[in-house]
């Protein structure tokens, strides 16, 4: 047989492998500082009723995402029970005033009783003086017949007439020198009762004092069952409170005196606030701070900045222009970030679909603050850094490594 024929060899050329080349060069290049927050507005008034009761009207603009003028109606809380308070408070006062009447009825007599009583002391301290005078001439005539009696000189009979005229006397004495001693603890007896009535007449007083300002504070909880708006405003849900949903208001619910209803008062045309956290580090690649931002104090910094653009996250179609207003708070150590206030004037009311929509509470929104711009500066993919801050260099033909000092590390470029 023929020999098989050898086939042709084939030679192989190692190309390598197939690397990515970007051209690259110098140019001017800024990229805004990036953060994110919900908006929220800058004035909401909580609508919290100061009594307690149904609702018994409410106006059908006091829902979510209605509108009110300052002064409207919002609803009104049944007056019932406040009424019945007043003609209570009324009734109380009313039997308060007959019964300190009553009680000042028993005064009089216990004060013409003690007047009584006191004049009756001086009549008697003047019937026991003149007793007692008579008392002290009987016990001298008895002390001058004795004597006599003694010497013969008179009858036994007038020493006895004497000593019996004596003792009459004492014995007369006595009735009077009692009551004396006795009238004085029937005066301390009757001021005794006045003091107790008295003190009947400052319970009932004091009762009425009360009953006075419960009258006052029930004709005042009268004119709180009307509430009206104190703002031209929007209607807006209550946020919920440890997951716990907002109550919904309605005709005939009950509201309680110092709770929040459920709806609050948006400002119309009011400003939106959205708090943005900022990473302190990328404070010196604001725009206007300059490169040696890094020594300025952030207040200074955000004084340096303008305008912000302000975006829908979930539709970027859709922007707003605010601006940096104040710092909320002190640096977070543990993220390095601080939370900026970022203030958009009022949005406005039109909704022209793809073009522009009202900021409203509860967007989560993508704020950009105005960056550094780099002049001369060499971009380069963010893919094209390696560890070390090291990359690739095609020079002459020929692959180099070359190490780099990145000035601005982004999500895509360097």
């Amino acid at each position: 047989k023929a020999a098989k024929e050898r086939p042709e060899a084939v030679e192989t050329v190692d190309e390598g492998k197939i690397v990515l080349a970007h051209r690259v060069g110098r140019r001017n290049f800024s990229v805004p500082i990036v953060g994110y927050g919900t908006a929220q507005p800058e004035h909401v008034y909580s609508v919290r009723p100061q009594v307690s009761g149904r609702i018994v009207r409410l106006s059908e603009n006091f829902v979510e995402g209605r509108s009110v003028a300052q002064g409207e109606f919002l609803f009104e809380i049944d007056k019932q029970d406040i009424a019945i308070a007043i003609l209570e408070r009324e009734a109380t006062i009313q039997e308060a005033a007959a019964t300190m009447m009553e009680i000042r009825a028993q005064v009089d007599p216990i004060d013409s009783e003690i007047r009584r009583l006191r004049q009756k002391i001086g009549d008697l301290q003047n019937n026991v003086r003149v007793k007692q005078q008579a008392i002290d001439l009987a016990a001298k005539e008895v002390a001058r017949l004795r004597p006599l009696v003694e010497a013969g000189s008179i009858a036994k009979s007038q020493l006895e007439t004497a000593q019996i005229a004596l003792n009459q006397h004492e014995q007369a004495i006595l009735e009077p020198k009692s009551e004396l001693a006795q009238t004085p603890i029937l005066i301390e007896q009757r001021d005794g009762e006045k003091k107790a009535v008295l003190a009947r007449i400052d319970t009932v007083e004091a009762q009425r004092k009360v009953a006075l300002a419960g009258l006052e504070k029930a004709k005042l909880d009268m004119t709180r069952t009307v509430l009206t708006s104190s703002v031209k405003a929007i209607v807006v849900r209550s946020p919920d409170l440890g997951g716990v949903p907002a109550k919904i208001l309605a005709l005939g619910a009950f509201v309680a005196a110092g709770e929040d209803v459920g709806l609050q008062l948006m400002e119309d045309d009011g400003a939106m606030e959205i708090p943005v956290a900022l990473d302190i580090a990328e404070a010196r690649w604001i725009r206007g701070a300059g490169e040696d931002a890094v020594a300025d104090t952030i207040t200074s910094i955000l004084a340096k900045i303008g305008e912000v653009r302000v975006e829908y996250f979930r539709d970027p179609t859709y922007s707003w222009t605010g601006v940096l207003d104040r710092i909320k708070g002190n640096i977070d150590e543990t993220t390095r970030t601080l939370t900026a206030i970022v203030r958009v004037a009022g949005s406005g009311n039109d909704v022209i679909p793809g073009k522009t929509i009202p900021l409203a509470p509860g967007m989560f929104c993508r704020v950009l603050v105005p960056g550094y711009e780099h002049r001369e500066a060499i971009v380069i993919p963010r893919s094209a850094l390696r560890a070390d801050n090291k990359v690739f260099r095609i020079e002459d033909g020929r692959l180099a490594i070359r190490e780099v000092s990145p000035l601005q590390i982004l999500e895509t470029e360097v």
